[in-house]
């Protein structure tokens, strides 16, 4: 693999990758079927993002984008997976003040 040196200025840059499994990446990178990003874990910080209690996944991208909250930005999914399920929920149907993801 071929890597860029950098500059005196360094750069940063975000790699995120939507429902990966962190354990299951780094067994494979560890097994050579992910040979990229085995390059990337030796050299570069790796940050795990989880969603926040009571907060809807559809809203942690543009808020990370952003930098503000979805109350700011105003963007919110129209459905999600219920907690503990493949099951996928309407946001109308989820109870006021629950955990998000559980239905009402």
């Amino acid at each position: 693999m071929f890597v860029f040196p950098l500059s005196k200025a360094s750069r940063t840059v975000v790699l995120g990758i939507d429902a990966m499994d962190l354990r299951l990446v780094k067994r494979w990178a560890a097994e050579g079927a992910l040979p990229f990003l085995a390059g990337l874990l030796d050299r570069c910080p790796l940050v795990s993002l989880s969603t926040p209690s009571r907060v809807l996944q559809g809203a942690v991208w543009p808020s990370l984008l952003t930098g503000v909250s979805p109350g700011r930005h105003g963007l919110y999914p129209q459905s999600q997976l219920r907690t503990g399920s493949y099951d996928v929920t309407s946001i109308r149907d989820l109870r006021c003040g629950s955990s998000a993801g559980e239905p009402r």
